[in-house]
């Protein structure tokens, strides 16, 4: 049973037009960064080969922070599409298990997560081959950076962020709040990378989520000869950092298992409540009571058209700036700009940042 329902949502992926326009917009980032001075994914290294390792490496590990809102649309999606579709009871009541039914969902559809980074590969390989790059800056191809990337940054990265956001979906049961969540793990990953500072730098490097800190402290003393040459190693904080994330990512992983609450009468909790209220209002129907309408005057003029224009215009801001989802993304934003500052504004890569002021040409 658990083959045939990864093997549906295989299928069901297969046949979405949202792989493929996924898979094509990453190729061309990665296609026009390698290429173009333009585009740029992660850090510039100006001063080296465009496909030296670090940069080949970089651009993808920062490819895997925007991959996230991929692995939500493909894995999150899941089990919400079941409760949203009304077709939950059908698994439910089958003879399928648990386990079959929530991880031959999720590793169906965190092919597809995978799928998407290795378009993005293919990017920054065929990058190499454009003809109007500066040849003398193309290095000979090197394999191992595009698996020192691959097996031990983006993969584990769209594994534990997929282990995350599976397990808020199946508990949620709502897009919206994986979403959000989702936002809220970026935001916080941002602030992180601003606390770079040589006393700070060694535990953000074990505890970023993404392994970029981790990546820029063990190459940032490199010389250019480095760089251009040497692929990165699994050592020290880069290999406790991720370790520690595929750790994380596995305990997402169980507890999706379990507090999925895998039965009929828990799925079908909310609309039984709704069929209640609907049976209660049959079974007591409101007083008859009769009345007269009163009269009035229908207008379709500009005047008409312009009061309905800013009542509709009071809806939608009212259900937006005092929605749920608008409230929390404003307070991390907010959080998000504190925490960068906080980080970044007394120093700058160990250099103390001293107030400068510029008065009848003198420098004060």
């Amino acid at each position: 049973m658990f083959g045939s329902i990864f093997r549906f949502e295989v299928n069901y992926h297969r046949r979405q037009f949202l792989f493929y326009i996924l898979c094509g917009v990453f190729f061309l980032l990665t296609f026009l960064a390698t290429t173009s001075d333009n585009v740029s994914l992660g850090p510039t290294f100006s001063n080296v080969n465009i496909n030296a390792p670090i940069a080949v490496i970089s651009t993808l590990a920062t490819l895997s922070i925007l991959s996230l809102f991929g692995a939500v649309a493909f894995v999150a999606n899941g089990v919400v599409r079941d409760y949203d579709l009304k077709t939950a009871e059908l698994f439910l009541t089958t003879n399928v298990t648990k386990f079959e039914y929530l991880y031959g969902r999720f590793f169906g559809a965190l092919i597809f997560s995978f799928g998407i980074y290795f378009a993005s590969l293919l990017g920054v390989a065929a990058g190499e081959l454009a003809p109007w790059l500066d040849q003398e800056r193309i290095a000979e191809f090197n394999w191992g950076a595009y698996w020192f990337a691959s097996w031990a940054i983006v993969l584990p990265n769209l594994f534990f962020m997929s282990c995350i956001f599976f397990c808020l979906a199946t508990v949620t049961r709502s897009m919206m709040s994986t979403y959000v969540a989702a936002i809220a793990f970026l935001m916080m990953t941002f602030v992180m990378g601003s606390f770079t500072e040589p006393e700070t730098v060694e535990l953000v490097s074990k505890i970023e989520p993404f392994g970029l800190t981790a990546l820029g402290e063990q190459t940032r003393y490199w010389t250019i000869f480095e760089k251009n040459d040497l692929v990165p190693v699994m050592e020290g904080n880069f290999l406790i950092n991720r370790a520690l994330w595929l750790s994380i990512g596995l305990i997402f992983l169980g507890l999706a298992y379990r507090l999925f609450p895998f039965s009929v009468e828990k799925a079908t909790l909310g609309s039984k409540s709704k069929n209640k209220v609907q049976t209660d209002r049959q079974e007591f129907p409101p007083a008859q009571i009769k009345f007269s309408l009163p009269h009035v005057t229908r207008e379709f003029g500009f005047r008409a058209n312009l009061a309905q224009y800013f009542a509709q215009t009071r809806i939608e801001f009212r259900n937006i700036v005092f929605s749920a989802p608008f409230v929390v993304l404003m307070l991390l934003g907010v959080l998000n700009v504190l925490g960068s500052i906080t980080g970044s504004l007394g120093n700058m890569f160990g250099t103390p940042v001293f107030p400068y002021h510029r008065h009848s040409g003198c420098a004060h």
